[in-house]
């Protein structure tokens, strides 16, 4: 990272270049078809870190680690990236300007970067005469990270992260219902969810359920709790009609298609 940023890129921004909105990582490989200009709407990297230049057009990244393993990752790129990775398990965003980095690279080499195998213990930091690779980590259910990715060579033409390890660091067990309320005369039905889930993934139609019984039962509409001031959700509300409603038993089945944070 030390040959001087370019100028005059059509680049992209946005809130991820602050770590409390970064990157929920969900899948495991993302591609950026632009790379990002700038920093968030604070510099959160001190001197704690190898990165010299402190956030250098940057996205974060953040993930929770689900089971005990290894963790790598590789950014493919042909230009100059750098990287710092830290552990924010309990000092959540707001303890990264004060807190040492797991993994920090800041070499000057272009090309891909990441962690790779075999894993180190300890904190690693590598200045920019040094491999733009370095050793992975070994790391334990629950522990949360966040990666931040530097586009040092202020290059337009984005990048690949792949993540890799025997670590599973995105939740793959979809969410469910946990509780149900009836309200309006038995035409409207609150949900409560085990988890938070992406209000971008509840479809306003209702087409996510069903309801059969004796009688015919209409789906109106589907709106998740508070999703007009927010991205996620724990709860939600579908509504009904019916014609003629006979006594009975009736279901709710959920088609699934909703997605967790």
């Amino acid at each position: 990272g030390n040959t001087q940023p370019g100028a005059g890129h059509l680049m992209t921004t946005g809130p991820e270049q602050n770590c409390s909105n970064a990157i929920p990582v969900c899948q495991q490989s993302y591609t950026q078809n632009t790379s990002y200009t700038g920093h968030g709407t604070i510099q959160e990297l001190s001197g704690n870190t190898c990165l010299q230049s402190q956030e250098t057009n940057s996205v974060w990244y953040v993930f929770t680690a689900q089971n005990a393993g290894t963790f790598t990752f590789l950014l493919n790129t042909s230009n100059d990236y750098d990287f710092s990775l830290y552990d924010i398990t309990s000092i959540g965003c707001a303890g990264v300007p004060s807190a040492t980095p797991v993994r920090c690279n800041y070499s000057a080499t272009y090309g891909s970067t990441g962690l790779t195998l075999p894993t180190q213990a300890g904190n690693l930091s590598y200045n920019a005469s040094q491999s733009p690779t370095m050793p992975g980590i070994n790391v334990n259910a629950g522990q949360t990270f966040a990666l931040i990715i530097d586009n040092y060579s202020a290059n337009s033409n984005g990048y690949t992260l792949t993540f890799g390890g025997t670590a599973q660091i995105f939740d793959v067990t979809p969410p469910t219902i946990t509780s149900m309320n009836y309200s309006n005369c038995g035409t409207s039905m609150s949900f409560n969810f085990s988890e938070l889930v992406e209000c971008n993934s509840i479809l306003a139609n209702g087409s996510q359920f069903t309801i059969t019984g004796p009688s015919p039962v209409t789906i109106n509409s589907l709106a998740g709790t508070g999703c007009a001031a927010g991205a996620n959700t724990n709860s939600a509300t579908l509504d009904f009609s019916t014609a003629g409603l006979t006594t009975g038993t009736y279901t709710v089945n959920s088609l699934g298609g909703m997605k967790d944070k």
